[in-house]
Order: structure tokens, then C-alpha cells, then sequence
């Protein structure tokens, strides 16, 4: 008999049950820690603590009370049932080949947002859009500041509290026979916007009237030379200005010349004047351009 490994063996199972024992009672030195922690977080608190268990369901149940947002949302008939119903809006939006699977499509809206060079790539681009929004007393800032634009958008009595009172803006556009119903129609406006062939397929089709509005040398290209030629004529248009009032000004200055001449040929003698010179008609016939002109510019 070997009586060498027997004894090895029994002081072996000996260390092992110490060794379970040692685990047992740090195990219960730290339940009986954690006990005495809660204990006097309760006495101090007065109140439960916010992650115990109790506490958690009587907030839930406050939250599910019929006279709360979620209690409504999930009463018999509430917003859910209406939600999860047959052929309601789950079915809809699950439905093949319904506004899902056209999202997660190949070539659909998420994967062109998610592609490189997509839409959130040049979001987040270094002095991208979410770079200017987010600068130091950009527009995120002053909208989100004290007093700011979604402060007063939000306070009671401002314009989203009186959209969603009853009666408000959001109750007359949503009521049955509303703008939204008549939009939202079969047959409506929407469905005309958006059917085959209509306003919406014409103006973003190729060759449309967006296309051609766009186009290399199009109308838009050609607004943009004329406005860029008016823009070159405009000092032109200043200098002519100029050399108009300077031509007015000379007008009256040999007017005013050309009278005292005719004042003197008038007082000359009578046979002087029977045999009227080249000179002394090209004169009057000056004078009189003079007295029109004169009243033309002042008229």
C-alpha cells in the first residue's frame, strides 16, 4: 500500500476544501458589504436608490398610466395597435418592394450616403457643413444659447406650444378634410406630383426643364454672361453720364454767347442787314438751335 500518495492526496483535498472555504467567505464579505453600502445610501437618501428594482417598475407603471404619452400610445386601439395592425404602417413599411427595402437597396438612398464621396462624407469633411455649424459662435451656438432661437421657439406660449394646442396649427392642418388629408389624397396633389410622367418626373427628367435650365450654355449660363456684360457696361453707362451733363453745360454756355451777338446785328443799321451774310445766317440759324435745345432740356 502506498501509504506516501494517500497522504498526499488527503493533504491535497485538505488545501482544496480550504481553499473553497477562503472563497465562500470573501464572497460573503462582499455580499454583506454591498448590504450595508445600500443600507445606508436608503438611510442617508431617505428614498430608494434610483437602480433598485422596485423603484424601476413604479416608474415604468407611472409611465404606462393612461393619462401619460406612453400609456396612451399603448392602450387597446392606441397609436400602437394602429401601428402593428394588418395591412396598417408596419405591414406597409415592410411590405416587398416597399420603402425599406427601396432604402436598403443596392444603389438605393443609404448606400449612395454611405459611398465615398457620398453625402456624409462631405458632412464631415474638413470645413465641411458640420464644420461651419459647429465653429465657436456659429449658427449651432447662437441657436442653442440662452435666450436663442430654440429657447424662444420652445417656451411656453411660443410658437410650437401654440402649434400643438388643440385647435392650433397642427390640429386644423391634420383634421379630417385638412390641407394634409386633401394633399395626401388618391388622386391628390401628391400623387399628381409624383405619378409617372408627372411634374416631378418632368422637371429632374434627362433632357428636362431642370436639365436644360443647368445646362452648358443654357439659360442659366446665359443669365449669368448677360449680368456679367451689364456689370462691364456700368461704368461705361457712368462716363456717358458724365460726358452728357459736360455736352448740357456747353449747350448753355454758347447760348448765352450766341445772344449778345444777335443783341449787336439787331442795333446795326438797316442796309447793313438788307443784304444778309453767309455768316450772319449761319448765326441766326444758331441762335434758334440754341433756343431749342435749350427748351428740350429744359423741358
Amino acid at each position: 500500500m502506498d501509504l506516501g500518495g494517500m497522504a498526499a492526496t488527503s493533504a491535497k483535498a485538505a488545501f482544496m476544501a480550504a481553499d473553497s472555504a477562503l472563497v465562500i467567505a470573501e464572497t460573503s464579505l462582499a455580499v454583506a458589504r454591498m448590504t450595508i453600502n445600500t443600507s445606508a445610501r436608503t438611510l442617508n437618501l431617505g428614498t430608494p436608490p434610483m437602480g433598485a428594482p422596485l423603484d424601476l417598475m413604479g416608474r415604468v407603471a407611472q409611465l404606462m398610466n393612461e393619462d401619460r404619452a406612453l400609456g396612451h400610445a399603448l392602450r387597446p386601439g392606441g397609436q400602437l395597435d394602429r401601428l402593428l395592425q394588418p395591412e396598417g404602417i408596419a405591414d406597409k413599411l415592410v411590405a416587398p418592394n416597399g420603402p425599406i427595402e427601396r432604402i436598403l437597396a443596392n444603389d438605393g438612398p443609404i448606400q449612395r450616403i454611405l459611398e465615398d464621396d457620398g453625402l456624409i462624407e462631405r458632412l464631415l469633411a474638413p470645413g465641411g457643413i458640420v464644420d461651419r455649424l459647429t465653429l465657436p459662435g456659429g449658427p449651432l451656438e447662437r441657436l442653442m444659447r440662452e435666450d436663442g432661437a430654440l429657447d424662444r421657439l420652445t417656451a411656453p406660449g411660443g410658437v410650437l406650444d401654440r402649434a400643438l394646442q388643440p385647435g392650433g396649427v397642427v390640429d386644423r392642418l391634420l383634421a379630417p378634410g385638412g390641407p394634409v388629408e386633401r394633399l395626401m389624397a388618391p388622386g391628390g396633389v401628391v400623387d399628381r406630383i409624383l405619378e409617372e410622367g408627372g411634374i416631378l418626373e418632368t422637371l429632374l427628367a434627362e433632357e428636362g426643364a431642370i436639365s436644360r435650365l443647368v445646362a452648358v450654355g443654357g439659360p442659366l449660363d446665359q443669365l449669368v454672361s448677360v449680368s456679367s456684360a451689364v456689370a462691364s457696361i456700368t461704368p461705361n453707362l457712368d462716363q456717358l453720364g458724365r460726358s452728357v451733363d459736360r455736352l448740357q453745360e456747353t449747350t448753355v454756355r454758347l447760348g448765352h454767347t450766341v445772344a449778345p451777338i444777335t443783341e449787336v446785328a439787331a442795333r446795326l443799321p438797316r442796309r447793313w442787314r438788307r443784304g444778309r451774310t453767309r455768316s450772319s445766317l449761319d448765326a441766326g440759324e444758331l441762335e434758334a438751335t440754341v433756343d431749342l435745345d435749350g427748351e428740350m432740356l429744359e423741358g
